[in-house]
């Protein structure tokens, strides 16, 4: 379904981890933009060298925590070989809506610049995903990232809003316009 994890060295996982920890409590406590590679690696009680043999920047880092949260909620949600059905679509809807829902939400709210930027990695993922599903398919390609940018549209909107009305609901009346524009299922 997605990209397999390489074997990290223990001592390279447990950085990342510290740098990823203190970037995640930084955005509860600022917003993004104020968020500096010093305030990072002084929260992680690592040096600069270190944070930069790990990651190119804070967008790096901070796409790396996006993409591993989103790609574990989706193993989490998605069956282990999942397929393109409306069962599927329809957990992936949900997915990214709880997502996007908790990460909204625990961050310290942030212009839409930032907030674009931050979430960027779960559209990534849900074309990856949906991609992977369609590979036979013509023009996969093209139909996994409209597919990919409804669903995040229409989750994000979600997220960003007031939820009067449940995720499911949402995703109940978005997904016959996602699946109208899907190859047909077997």
């Amino acid at each position: 379904m997605l990209s397999t994890e390489t074997k990290l060295d223990p001592r390279v996982k447990r950085t990342r981890q510290l740098l990823q920890k203190a970037m995640e409590e930084l955005l509860r406590e600022k917003g993004f933009s104020d968020i500096s590679v010093q305030d990072i690696t002084a929260r992680a009680e690592v040096n600069r060298a270190t944070f930069y043999a790990h990651f190119k920047d804070k967008y790096d880092l901070l796409d790396a925590i996006v993409r591993e949260m989103f790609q574990n909620m989706l193993k989490r949600r998605l069956p282990e070989s999942p397929s393109l059905s409306a069962k599927n679509v329809r957990l992936l809807i949900l997915t990214a809506c709880e997502y996007l829902g908790q990460f909204i939400g625990h961050c310290k709210p942030a212009p839409n610049p930032d907030e674009a930027i931050m979430v960027m990695q779960v559209q990534i993922l849900l074309y990856e995903t949906i991609l992977c599903w369609m590979r036979e398919a013509d023009s996969a390609e093209i139909m996994a990232r409209v597919t990919g940018w409804a669903i995040f549209g229409a989750a994000l909107e979600w997220a960003r809003g007031d939820k009067k009305h449940p995720a499911e609901q949402m995703a109940d009346q978005v997904l016959p316009f996602i699946m109208a524009g899907l190859p047909v299922l077997a």
